[in-house]
């Protein structure tokens, strides 16, 4: 005869299923506890609370931005110039080597 998967839970089966309610209660009182007291504590939140993610937190992610874009407007202005230097070096490149003696 074939083990029942309950025989395999040890001698204490049913503490262990009451301790796993018990568990999972507990984190689904903690996960509505956590939502309901997030709605009441956004209505109450004055301005500066947030001040971390608000404050140097944006200002930095602001000012990389920023400079990315200067620079690829950098990039972008300078384009035409490379095109040139490129067009150039190829020339000197198929120029006829001379030498004088």
């Amino acid at each position: 005869m074939q083990d029942v998967p309950i025989d395999r839970l040890g001698p204490y089966p049913i503490l262990q299923f009451a301790a796993a309610i018990v568990v999972l209660g507990g984190l689904a009182l903690a996960i509505w506890r956590g939502t309901r007291d997030r709605k009441s504590a956004n209505s109450q939140m004055p301005e500066g609370t947030r001040w971390f993610f608000d404050g140097p937190l944006a200002m930095a992610i602001n000012l990389m931005r920023d400079s990315k874009n200067h620079l690829s407007r950098i990039v972008e202005q300078n384009e035409h110039i490379l095109e040139e230097l490129r067009g150039i070096k190829d020339e000197v490149k198929n120029l006829p080597s001379r030498r004088r003696r």
